[in-house]
């Protein structure tokens, strides 16, 4: 009689797996990851060659923060412009690559028309 209580509750187990797994991955998603960030611009003083001067801060820091991002992420900047006057925010594209681009730990740059531009 145990012999057919064991022989119950492993079907019972392998029928629990059959179930669950598929539903387990139904709620998976694979969406390409949302980075979120918020910029305050602000003045603010600053000494790049050990001279004090006034200079365009980001949160606070110059230079401004650094951005780490992978292919397909998808970056949402809110800028907020406590300037007394307009801002514009332009930034240059840097890719690292990998063995068989550049080298081993080397980098390649690139333009914004993604052509390399230097090795």
């Amino acid at each position: 009689m145990a012999a057919g209580n064991a022989a119950g509750g492993g079907a019972a187990a392998v029928l629990f797996l059959v179930l669950a797994v598929p539903s387990a991955l139904l709620l998976v998603a694979g969406d390409d990851p949302y980075r979120f960030f918020t910029w305050t611009v602000t003045y603010g003083d600053i000494a790049p060659l050990g001279v004090k001067q006034q200079g365009i801060l980001i949160n606070g820091q110059f230079p401004g923060p650094q951005i780490e991002a992978v292919t397909n992420d998808n970056l949402i900047i809110n800028v907020f412009n406590n300037l007394t006057e307009p801002f514009l925010l332009s930034w240059s594209l840097r890719i690292l690559c990998y063995k068989n681009d550049a080298g081993e730990g080397h980098e390649a740059k690139y333009s914004r028309a993604n052509k390399r531009i230097s090795k």
